[in-house]
């Protein structure tokens, strides 16, 4: 998440994690929050142990509309993330939604970041994050060694997001700027 145009620093306003173990066609991961300040971006990720089973957008207490940021399979996971703006602070709770036909594990990992020249991001746009060509960046890997996703900036006060899934030899690593 960028802050090119911005004089405020860009700073964690807060974070959250939720999981469940989905049983029906229902949805369970949900993750609550607070925040202090408003227009802050808010990231999701969401994962499940299948990949076959369908899923659409987060939704959230606020009604705020999420955009498709990344996704990747892996062999028996897929990892979505998503963004949006909110406009409001205060508590918050964030639902992953995925219509299962067997028994699977759901997380959803939520963060709000404050500061953020937020553009068009609450409308889809991307203006909230770096422009570089290299971002976002995702890398994986089949084997028992290590993995690295490099990335690139083009402004110096980037909120940098990472984070890396391992399932049973299949590693990968995201990278948001």
């Amino acid at each position: 998440v960028s802050n090119s145009f911005n004089l405020d620093p860009l700073a964690l306003d807060g974070n959250a994690k939720g999981n469940c173990l989905m049983t029906s066609t229902t949805t369970c991961a949900a993750a609550a929050f607070t925040t202090a300040n408003t227009n802050d971006v808010i990231y999701v990720y969401c994962g499940e142990t299948s990949i076959t089973d369908t899923y659409s957008a987060p939704t959230d207490t606020a009604s705020n509309t999420y955009t498709s940021r990344t996704s990747v399979s892996l062999t028996n996971r897929l990892i979505h993330s998503y963004y949006s703006v909110w406009t409001g602070s205060g508590s918050l709770t964030v639902s992953c939604n995925y219509t299962s036909q067997s028994a699977v594990r759901t997380t959803v990992f939520v963060i709000a970041i404050s500061g953020a020249s937020i553009g068009d991001c609450g409308s889809g746009g991307v203006t909230c994050f770096d422009t570089n060509a290299a971002i976002p960046k995702t890398a994986t890997v089949d084997s028992a060694t290590s993995v690295t996703a490099t990335i690139s900036t083009s402004n110096a006060n980037d909120f940098i997001l990472s984070g890396s899934v391992t399932n049973i030899r299949e590693t990968v690593v995201y990278e948001h700027g």
